[in-house]
């Protein structure tokens, strides 16, 4: 049986790669959240029945307090997660409205040129890997 005939359900993902001014937003994990203190980029799960692009503008502001942009389709991957679900990921290059306000989901954030620098998620690192 192949992997993906063996997960247990599909989630649909979408993180955005909020630039302004030559930077990109990170935004980094809580403490108590899975993965502290790993920087990732802004976004997560879509509900069912939402659109994709809805879903991520929808976690962008719930994360960030930020509307997106001018959002276009970056990327796309599939992976299995931990739990064995098959994740389908979407990565949206947008600018952003507003100003940053983190929800408690993360403890800080960063508007950076290098987003290597950091300790990335591996969801990030790969995003910005195929986005370049």
């Amino acid at each position: 049986m192949s992997a993906i005939a063996s997960t247990r359900r599909t989630l649909r993902v979408a993180r955005a790669l909020v630039e302004s001014d030559g930077c990109v937003l990170l935004v980094r994990r809580a403490a108590w959240d899975s993965l502290p203190g790993q920087w990732e980029l802004p976004g997560g799960k879509i509900d069912r029945g939402e659109r994709v692009l809805e879903g991520l503008a929808r976690e962008v502001e719930e994360e960030t307090g930020l509307m997106l942009a001018d959002a276009r389709h970056v990327s796309a991957r599939e992976m299995i997660s931990p739990r064995g679900n098959l994740v389908r990921e979407h990565v949206y290059g947008a600018g952003a409205i507003g100003t940053v306000t983190l929800s408690d989901e993360h403890d800080a954030y960063a508007w950076v040129e290098d987003p290597f620098a950091l300790e990335l998620t591996d969801s990030a690192a790969a995003a910005f890997s195929l986005a370049s």
